[in-house]
């Protein structure tokens, strides 16, 4: 009877029949297959019991329990109450139900029995729904304060339900509403600067919470501590990790580099990027590089901070660096490769977007940078005599060239376009001539090149010239449309971030021009949309829009969409406001009438955000009455000096101070009568 399965009571081994044990056998095997997470080997065990079998209702709880913790919360929910009522699994299950959300969770009977199953000490489980009844009223600080005095290991235990009972104490202030947030938070703050903390573990989780919570608002030099404590704290606690002390050190950096909130927001606003403390960013980031070098995220945010604060040559020798020990990282060499060509290192910045190309074929942002330096090169070349050096780049550059005519930074005729404007002006005028001839039947239009010679020559060359604008003005007079119209927009808005700061107003006058002889021809109502959605944001050029309108409206007064664009430039910059939400319901109903999609999305929009209510800042005469324990502070204001009839009559002396002597009234000079002059003294100034 050594090998078989069966049941020793009192001292007498009970050897159950051959198929009661052989399940038997089957049972225990899958509870012990749940308990090490197979969960697959346990359903297959189960096969051999039917529904028939003095086993069924323990072959139904395994398949729910192993449903529970696969993590089926519906299967298991239907296999534990499929359960006969009584039976002993029905009673096991019981608790899964209630860990579920199902059954009576105020049992008192069943917190405590799920806190023996998941290995909370005795007094917990005893306290536990003390603690959840002052939850549910809001009363966090002294559920705090219960679960504190009750267990002695408080806030880190060894056990995992302890460990997660501990984050639930700390995080679930981050879930909270304002109002209990600001008041559990003030408990745990008075924790740290009453220096009450128990033990280290539990100066770790507050500053830990007061960190992530009020970073942003206490000074720089107090968030840094506190956070540098915590992460000292944590490191006795766990022993030293440099990865982890090295990710805290970078969202330090993180944070203290954001942009500072203006002191005065409404006026005096400086064009300048204020940030929180870039000094201390720096030193973080720096720190935190040191103790990971392979921190690639770390590296890359100090080298944003760098630009931002216009470290030209820690940034270049931080990316030096960068490319020694991430050779392989893509976004590295892209990065160095373009701060290169910003500093006119042409072959080095090829070198590395080179190898980018290598690590990315996909990204357009390599090749495009590509195209930028070898242009960069043959300019070079090109202003010191070199031309056939500068014609070698061009052709390196026609490698990443593509037959899109709408890219305008890498298609075959804004290549043909550079090298005419560049042969013109340096080299050989009657090839430049011939080259701009070719790049006019490749590009969308004549204007199109036209213009993206001028911005090459302005922008890129910088030389000013209006050679190029002389012939657009003439053919803008005869053959000016719509549709070039904003395919030149579109190559203005390419160059515009190169304009070093001019802003091509030359370039934005013509284009101006060029609209308003559009006007004159036929166009479509989709010109107008897509014209409407490349002018958002730029007033001078939105302007060219209304003419358009004007005259869709002129052949069709009930258009919802011309109406509704028409509508928003009344307003300028500033939008619709609550007094024009009767035209645009009108707008709605006849594009719902016409079956416009697109003035109906956008009427829809323009209304639910009218009928938003605004968020009002909160005033004295509108809050909600407080208690007396919030006004109480632990100070003694009944003798305050600053509320007395003598502190009122200085405060008054001083407004007059201020405002300086009264003025006096002017007086009202009498007008002198206008003499009159005799008709003989007229005739003397008709001489």
């Amino acid at each position: 009877m050594g090998g078989s399965s069966g049941i020793e009571l009192s001292g007498f081994r009970f050897q159950p029949p051959p198929p009661v044990g052989l399940e038997l056998d089957v049972i225990l095997k899958s509870l012990k297959d749940v308990s090490e997470n197979r969960f697959e080997e346990a359903g297959n065990r189960l096969r051999t019991i039917s529904s028939q079998s003095p086993f069924s209702q323990w072959r139904l709880f395994i398949k729910g329990l192993s449903a529970f913790h696969g993590g089926d919360a519906a299967k298991a929910t239907r296999c534990f109450q499929k359960l006969s009522t009584g039976s002993v699994p029905a009673r096991a299950g019981k608790v899964y139900l209630w860990m579920l959300g199902i059954g009576d969770k105020a049992a008192p009977s069943m917190l405590k029995f799920v806190a023996r199953m998941t290995g909370l000490p005795e007094p917990i489980g005893k306290t536990l729904m003390q603690i959840e009844n002052l939850w549910k009223r809001n009363q966090y600080d002294k559920a705090y304060l219960m679960i504190r005095s009750q267990w002695r290991e408080f806030p880190i235990g060894n056990c995992g339900m302890q460990v997660v009972l501990s984050d639930f104490i700390y995080r679930s202030v981050f879930s909270m509403s304002s109002n209990d947030s600001n008041k559990y938070l003030s408990f745990i703050e008075s924790l740290d600067v009453s220096r009450r903390t128990r033990n280290p573990c539990e100066l770790e989780q507050v500053l830990r919470t007061l960190c992530l919570l009020e970073g942003d608002m206490i000074p720089a030099e107090m968030f840094v501590e506190e956070w540098e404590q915590y992460l000292h704290l944590l490191e006795q606690r766990l022993g030293p990790n440099p990865i982890r002390d090295s990710l805290g050190l970078a969202w330090l950096g993180e944070k203290l580099s954001k942009q500072r909130p203006p002191d005065f927001p409404f006026f005096f606003r400086s064009r300048k990027t204020s940030l929180r403390d870039p000094v201390a960013a720096v030193h973080a980031f720096e720190k935190s590089i040191q103790k990971d070098p392979n921190n690639l995220d770390a590296c890359l945010k100090l080298c944003d901070l760098h630009e931002k604060l216009k470290n030209k040559s820690a940034r270049n020798r931080l990316l030096d660096s960068m490319t020694q020990r991430f050779p392989d990282r893509k976004e590295v060499l892209l990065m160095a490769g373009v701060q290169c060509l910003d500093r006119k290192a042409v072959r080095k910045g090829l070198t590395y977007l080179s190898a980018a190309l290598e690590q990315d074929r996909l990204d357009p942002e390599i090749p495009r940078n590509l195209v930028r330096g070898c242009l960069l090169g043959a300019l070079k070349d090109f202003k010191r005599g070199k031309t056939d050096a500068g014609r070698d780049w061009i052709r390196q550059a026609e490698s990443h060239s593509v037959k899109r005519p709408l890219d305008y930074h890498r298609s075959r005729w804004c290549l043909l376009v550079y090298q005419s404007v560049m042969e013109t002006t340096y080299g050989d005028l009657s090839k430049g001539g011939e080259l701009l001839d070719e790049a006019g039947k490749q590009a969308p239009s004549v204007e199109a090149c036209l213009f993206y010679a001028h911005l090459v020559l302005e922008v890129f060359l910088g030389v000013w010239s209006d050679r190029y604008f002389m012939e657009l003005k003439l053919i803008a007079k005869k053959e000016a449309s719509l549709d070039r119209g904003i395919i030149l927009l579109q190559i203005l808005r390419r160059w515009e971030p190169f304009s070093r700061g001019t802003i091509c107003y030359d370039a934005r006058a013509e284009l101006e021009g060029y609209f308003k002889n559009a006007v004159k021809q036929p166009f479509t109502r989709s010109d107008v949309v897509e014209l409407e959605k490349e002018t958002q944001g730029d007033y001078r050029l939105a302007k060219a829009l209304d003419p358009f309108a004007r005259k869709i409206l002129k052949q069709d007064r009930g258009d919802p969409l011309m109406r509704l664009i028409q509508l928003q430039r009344q307003h300028r910059g500033s939008g619709p406001d609550t007094s024009d939400i009767r035209k645009i319901e009108n707008i709605q109903k006849e594009a719902r009438k016409r079956n416009d999609s697109e003035a109906l999305q956008r009427s829809s929009q323009l209304l639910e955000q009218l009928n938003r209510p605004s968020p009002i800042e909160p005033d004295m005469d509108f809050m909600p009455p407080m208690d007396d324990e919030d006004y109480d502070d632990g100070e003694d204001w009944s003798n305050d000096p600053l509320d007395s009839p003598e502190a009122d009559k200085a405060y008054k002396e001083l407004m007059d101070l201020l405002d300086g002597p009264p003025k006096k009234k002017p007086v009202k000079k009498k007008k002198k009568p206008i003499p009159q002059w005799d008709p003989a003294q007229l005739d003397l100034f008709n001489l």
